[in-house]
């Protein structure tokens, strides 16, 4: 558990709009004392008279007691503590024992896993619980107290006292620990509040307002984009962690994104998809986006990211109307050629786009809003390249080809790499349900598998079969 103290009555802490989860303080405003280390359920494979087995040992005591006698004197950093009016020396008042206790875990520690096929995770991950068992002072005030005396006798000792067949293990471990003193690999100082800031202005500057982009901004404004990497879990302190984005990397993000989704979400897309309906209206949408971002600029010296952002919707928004202008009398023409589809295909057309009301063709005793409900997630979730994994157009196609049998071309899934046995689960996991509820017979898994192969392009039956399996939790 950390010890904390806020050491600024007017510090504040910020959180990310409305969300409790995420929330932070700056550096200048706490301090974290120093706090006890626990090692559970590890055989105690030290002397029984440590630290008095031993000259190296016996010194650590005597190198403590040194430490502490010239603190915070000691160096330039600590001795501005002499005038912090949250200081007190009180505090240190059981250091002596903390260093003993975590220093003798340590060993302990190293002892009894130096052998396993994991050592390296076991022992760097307990070396970082302990250096932050030592706490953190402010910004200027200097490093966590007595680390030093901790870090410099577990170098010491495994320096000295290991065979030369761990030689190998023991310079992986002490590279570790001078990592942690020369802060390799140390994040770069960033603003939160400004990434948060640019990315609520990419909100705002998105033409969320077209309908065919629309369906899109609700994930973007629930998601936090500004975090990076893996998450990383520490099993002896129970803390994981994850990097905060940079701001180049935020703005690379960004710009990124909004290609990816212009290049994938447009009119010549829904056109590509027989999708492509009502394209005066679009052209309002459009127009009146455009509008919106001259007046956002007006009166505006715009130097930053958003710069690009408003050339790159320009150049989107021109292109866009070009097209709708163009493609919207051949549209006109197409639609009056009576051989253009079968009979039954204006009633079709329409009905397309009001999908509860089909008939299921291809589970009858199934509701049809029950396969709307469970593939609806496919609009509204985005893939690994940031673009929902289909249109909204796209889905009513599906479910009007699969569950209405009409005469409407195959669709294409959009996803990214590594996320075929994700949507081939969603598939799954259908197949599943429906078995039990509404087939005749469970054994029809072929025909849920070929739901997919025989309305999507690119899809092997061969391949689909041998993944068809539901993966717990994938789509939560």
């Amino acid at each position: 558990m950390m010890n904390i103290d806020i050491i600024n009555p007017n510090a504040k802490f910020y959180r990310y709009q409305n969300d409790n989860k995420l929330r932070w303080l700056s550096n200048d405003d706490f301090v974290i004392w120093h706090s006890r280390t626990e090692l559970k359920d590890e055989k105690y494979l030290l002397k029984p008279n440590w630290p008095e087995c031993c000259p190296g040992h016996r010194s650590l005591p005597d190198n403590i007691v040194s430490y502490l006698s010239m603190f915070p004197h000691c160096c330039k950093s600590h001795k501005t503590l002499v005038d912090a009016d949250w200081f007190t020396l009180e505090k240190l008042k059981r250091l002596p024992e903390k260093i003993l206790e975590t220093a003798r875990q340590t060993e302990n520690l190293i002892a009894s896993k130096l052998d396993e096929s994991d050592w390296y995770d076991h022992i760097t991950e307990w070396i970082e619980y302990s250096i932050e068992s030592f706490g953190q002072l402010p910004k200027g005030f200097g490093s966590p107290i007595a680390l030093n005396v901790y870090l410099s006798h577990i170098e010491h000792i495994l320096n000295c006292s290991y065979e030369k067949i761990y030689q190998p293990k023991i310079d992986k471990i002490l590279a570790f620990i001078n990592s942690y003193e020369s802060h390799d690999g140390a994040a770069d100082q960033v603003d939160i509040i400004e990434l948060i800031g640019k990315y609520n202005k990419w909100l705002e500057i998105f033409p969320w307002q077209i309908s065919y982009l629309t369906h899109l901004k609700a994930h973007f404004e629930n998601q936090i984009p500004i975090l990076s990497g893996e998450k990383k879990y520490n099993r002896y302190s129970g803390i994981s962690k994850i990097r905060v984005i940079t701001e180049e990397r935020l703005v690379t993000f960004l710009m990124e994104s909004t290609q990816h989704i212009l290049k994938e979400v447009n009119a010549k897309a829904l056109a590509t998809q027989g999708n492509l309906s009502d394209p005066e209206k679009k052209c309002f949408e459009i127009i009146n986006a455009r509008r919106d971002h001259e007046l956002m600029q007006l009166g505006e010296n715009i130097n930053d990211e958003r710069k690009k952002l408003y050339k790159l919707f320009k150049q989107w928004f021109s292109g866009e109307l070009r097209y709708l202008k163009e493609i919207t009398p051949i549209l006109e023409k197409l639609a009056e050629e009576p051989a253009i589809k079968s009979a039954g295909t204006e009633r079709d057309r329409k009905d397309h786009y009001e999908i509860e009301k089909l008939h299921n063709e291809f589970c009858p005793r199934m509701p049809i809003s029950e396969a709307v409900q469970h593939f609806k997630i496919l609009t509204s979730t985005p893939s690994k390249n940031n673009a929902p994994f289909l249109t909204e157009e796209a889905f009513k196609s599906f479910i009007a080809r699969a569950f209405g049998r009409m005469d409407i071309g195959k669709q294409k899934i959009n996803f990214g790499r590594g996320e075929t046995n994700l949507i081939i689960s969603l598939f799954a996991e259908f197949f599943q349900k429906a078995s039990r509820q509404w087939e005749p017979s469970g054994q029809c898994k072929d025909k849920y598998v070929s739901l997919l192969t025989d309305n999507f392009h690119d899809w092997k039956k061969s391949k689909v079969s041998a993944n068809f399996k539901v993966r717990p939790g994938a789509w939560q």
